[in-house]
């Protein structure tokens, strides 16, 4: 499987982002708290449809909002797909 896409809308501190991945190598640099460890989370929510850091789904939502989503676009045996998990406090949908 490879991921080609993500897109986070109210997710943990993004209150949107979108990033296409490099087919070959991808750094992400930054300061503590500007997000990097919160998009590894959103890798492995699409591909696992939980957190490794949390069960309390209310902590994944960004600050003062209702839901978040999480979009990924993947390549698997060569056939592109698409998933999304909306989270909420009426619980997830993938």
């Amino acid at each position: 499987m490879k991921i080609n896409r993500i897109e986070l809308k109210n997710f943990r501190n993004y209150a949107h982002c979108s990033i296409e991945f490099d087919p070959f190598i991808n750094i992400f640099i930054g300061q503590n708290a500007q997000g990097k460890t919160n998009l590894l989370e959103a890798i492995y929510i699409l591909s696992m449809s939980k957190s490794f850091k949390t069960k309390i789904i209310d902590e994944m939502i960004y600050f003062d909002q209702d839901f978040a989503k999480i979009y990924g676009q993947i390549t698997n045996n060569h056939k592109i797909l698409d998933l999304e998990m909306i989270l909420s406090k009426l619980g997830k949908k993938l």
